[in-house]
């Protein structure tokens, strides 16, 4: 019996941990994209440039891109895709646009 708690108090830790990481993460934007896309890349840069911290996902993945879609609540998987403040966004203007009113 004292060998299978050690593991559970391990996992639990674990669990725990990938829990806050995951809060943290949903203060960041959520950056859905292909490599190469200039439309992606446009999001990124202006990101970049005024210092928006964002979590980028490479739906070349298949697994990343179901997470896209799920995300989405449709079947589309234009790119580049955002979940910002709780709100997905397709676009790469209307994504800026949005950021640039959080901005103040």
């Amino acid at each position: 019996m004292r060998f299978l708690l050690i593991p559970a108090v391990v996992f639990l830790s674990v669990l725990m941990s990938s829990r806050k990481q995951g809060n943290a993460n949903k203060d960041k934007m959520q950056l859905y994209v292909i490599p190469g896309c200039p439309f992606c890349e446009k999001v990124k840069r202006f990101c970049n440039e005024n210092n928006i911290e964002y979590q980028l996902h490479d739906v070349t993945n298949p697994l990343i891109k179901e997470e896209m879609i799920e995300a989405r609540h449709n079947d589309k998987t234009t790119v580049p895709f955002a979940v910002v403040d709780g709100k997905p966004m397709d676009e790469s203007d209307a994504i800026i646009a949005y950021l640039k009113t959080r901005k103040g």
